[in-house]
């Protein structure tokens, strides 16, 4: 005698409930790991931006340095005019930066430079800040990295630093070194480096 088998229940599928509780809890979980996913990606950006800032930071700290050795004065404020002589200060009447003229944002070297056959010429070099950028003025650096004496051929506002919030020298009363606080941002990080960077005049000062 065969037994005889209860019919199989037929399948509903999901309730339209289930599949509500289903979407609401994959929305859950593709937020929660879009956000993990944004979280890291803004950290690992930060600190590319980290690496940036100081990098442009000793980059501008060794472009300072260099031609500050070349220089025989510093000066913040208006700047000297090219061919202002080298000339020491006397007892009498010694050189004096302790007063700033002109933007306080300014930083100026005044470099001796040779001439073949003839006294060194004056040329000065000026760091300014500029809506957020530092810019240099003065003498373009030539392939052999001499800088050109004719001021016909001066490279104005080339831009050697971005993102500048804070661009601050202070020059020794001599004017023969200076403290330079820079700081550089970005914004969309809240991200901020500072340092300072001292610089001293290398070249002695001479009479013509």
């Amino acid at each position: 005698m065969s037994r005889v088998r209860p019919p199989l229940a037929k399948s509903h599928g999901f309730t339209l409930v289930e599949l509500l509780i289903g979407t609401v809890l994959g929305g859950i979980a593709v937020a929660a790991a879009a956000s993990v996913i944004v979280s890291h990606l803004n950290s690992t950006n930060a600190t590319i931006w980290a690496v940036q800032l100081q990098r442009d930071l000793s980059k501008f700290n060794y472009l300072l340095n260099s031609e500050a050795v070349e220089a025989c004065r510093v000066q913040a404020g208006t700047p000297p005019a090219n061919d202002t002589a080298c000339v020491p200060g006397t007892f009498a009447t010694p050189l004096s930066c302790a007063t700033v003229t002109g933007p306080a944002t300014n930083f100026s070297l005044l470099v001796p430079l040779d001439v073949a056959n003839a006294d060194p010429v004056e040329r000065v070099i000026t760091y300014r800040l500029d809506s957020g950028r530092v810019l240099r003025d003065g003498p373009r650096i030539l392939t052999s990295g001499r800088l050109d004496t004719t001021v016909a051929n001066n490279q104005n506002n080339a831009v050697v630093l971005d993102g500048v919030t804070a661009f601050t020298p202070t020059v020794s009363a001599d004017c023969r070194s200076a403290t330079i606080t820079v700081t550089l941002a970005v914004p969309t990080y809240a991200l901020t480096r500072t340092q300072t960077i001292r610089v001293a005049a290398g070249a002695a000062h001479y009479i013509r």
